[in-house]
């Protein structure tokens, strides 16, 4: 019987840790896009963008418990980035810059021209 609880554990905890995992990276990916809205109507009212993150607050940006989220901002272009602090340490940015992929990329934000 204690055999076969060790292996049943053997098989869910790695697929638990997995889907731990999975919800971090979409919390993080969220939050990503919720600031770059945020952005975009931080700017329609200022015409700039905010690397004040308390200022996307004000636009309606709420961050998840357990991310962390930086702006960078100026008067022509924005990028915001999210990383769950946590299992998943992987960092997701979006950015308006319309030669880029577009969405949420891995990897931190590229220098501001």
């Amino acid at each position: 019987m204690i055999i076969i609880i060790g292996i049943l554990a053997a098989i869910a905890i790695p697929v638990f840790l997995s889907q731990r995992l999975k919800a971090q990276q979409a919390a993080s990916k969220s939050d990503t896009r919720n600031a770059a809205t945020a952005e975009v109507m931080y700017y329609a009212d200022n015409d700039a963008f905010t690397d004040n993150e308390d200022l996307l607050k004000d636009q309606g940006f709420r961050q998840s418990d357990g991310v962390v989220t930086t702006a960078f901002g100026n008067d022509a272009t924005f990028c915001v980035e999210s990383v769950y602090t946590g299992v998943a340490d992987t960092t997701y940015h979006m950015s308006e810059d319309p030669a880029g992929p577009g969405g949420v990329v891995v990897g931190a934000c590229p220098p501001l021209p």
